[in-house]
């Protein structure tokens, strides 16, 4: 697989590891001192970025989500990446999907044994979601 397949991959694999709320794979696709900044907070290492997801979860988000990644725009410079990708989480917990919120990630990856994310920042666009809260991880 190419290096730009691989880092498609990796955004498909996200959206799958958030959507099946598995907070240790999503974890597992950031290096280990990967960060991740979404609404104001900036989560450091892994068990700080599965802490935040587990705690999503206790919240009850994410269980009838359905995130979808687009318009990826890959630029690799070796074994460094920087990315642009646009989503949108589709929900379903009425008689049809609804778009419940969009924005785009600003990403920068590394390829260590695998392309993994360094560093995200996911910036919503649009109205925030009532149960879009930021959760703090200890």
């Amino acid at each position: 697989m190419d290096d730009h397949a691989a880092i498609l991959r990796l955004f498909a694999e996200y959206s799958q590891a958030v959507d099946g709320r598995r907070p240790e794979d999503v974890a597992a696709l950031f290096t280990s001192d990967g960060v991740f900044e979404v609404m104001g907070a900036t989560v450091v290492g892994r068990e700080a970025i599965a802490s935040m997801y587990r705690g999503y979860i206790a919240m009850g988000a994410l269980v009838c989500d359905k995130h979808v990644p687009f318009n990826a725009v890959v630029s690799i410079d070796g074994d460094r990446a920087t990315a642009r990708l646009d989503w949108c989480v589709l929900r379903g917990d009425g008689p049809a999907w609804q778009v419940h919120a969009a924005g785009h990630y600003e990403d920068e990856l590394v390829k260590t044994d695998r392309w993994r994310f360094a560093r995200r920042i996911d910036v919503l666009e649009g109205p925030v979601p009532p149960d879009a809260e930021p959760v703090t991880v200890h």
